[in-house]
């Protein structure tokens, strides 16, 4: 999942949205990022909750935290996407995508490197 963010240039993406949104003018445009999800990105999470128990700690926490932080990100993609945040103005676009940037992935690939070992992504 992190290879196709990466591929896919999403963290970029957001990067860029945000750069604009802090140079608005106008405090009653907001700018948005959002992408497409119509599958659930997790079926192999959900599939194996009942065994992530068995992992060394600190490894079972730590995918529990990876998934729930992609989940929180999901989430507000969607809110993006449907509009559910189109009157907001300037200043909550650009409170929001500071928070979903802030929520990191990179700071999450690094947990998920130590949680599943070298070589697993």
């Amino acid at each position: 999942m992190l290879a196709i963010v990466e591929r896919r240039q999403f963290v970029q993406g957001l990067r860029e949205t945000l750069a604009k949104a802090e140079i608005e003018p106008n405090p009653l445009v907001a700018h948005w990022y959002s992408f497409s999800v119509r599958q659930d990105p997790f079926p192999v999470y959900h599939a194996s909750l009942t065994k992530i128990g068995l992992l060394r700690s600190p490894s079972a926490s730590l995918v529990v935290q990876f998934y729930t932080i992609a989940v929180s990100i999901l989430e507000d993609i969607l809110d993006f996407r449907q509009g559910a945040l189109e009157n907001a103005g300037r200043e909550e676009a650009r409170r929001r995508l500071q928070e979903l940037l802030a929520l990191g992935l990179p700071r999450s690939r690094r947990h998920f490197h130590y949680a599943a070992g070298p070589g697993i992504s």
